[in-house]
């Protein structure tokens, strides 16, 4: 018979998987990033405050998150549709702009090719 997995404890997993549970904090704005693929925001706060939930409270402060950016270059920003920002480790950034760019294809030729009938 299959596991299946009680809301509690699935909700307890991805808290940890995406360093929101106080023990699994990440030790850095990078690292805060890398739990998730990328940092999302709809504002330019966003991605301070995501930043901040999923990182210690040694590095969990604006300056980090702007050296982070600015200075050191491990965080790049992508902006997307609609304002919307993601902020991703720079190792991560092929894998991120690869699948943007899939999906965003897929759907214009989808979207051309009902056109053409």
């Amino acid at each position: 018979m299959a596991y299946r997995m009680p809301g509690a404890e699935r909700r307890a997993r991805l808290g940890v998987r995406h360093a929101l549970a106080p023990s699994a904090r990440a030790v850095d704005p990078v690292g805060a990033a890398r739990s998730v693929v990328a940092l999302h925001s709809t504002d330019p706060s966003s991605v301070y405050v995501s930043a901040w939930a999923r990182t210690r409270d040694a590095h969990a402060d604006v300056a980090s998150v702007q050296r982070a950016l600015y200075e050191d270059r491990a965080l790049i920003r992508l902006p997307a549709m609609r304002r919307t920002v993601f902020v991703t480790p720079v190792a991560r950034l092929g894998d991120v702009r690869l699948t943007a760019r899939t999906r965003g294809r897929t759907w214009l030729e989808e979207e051309l090719a009902a056109g053409a009938d």
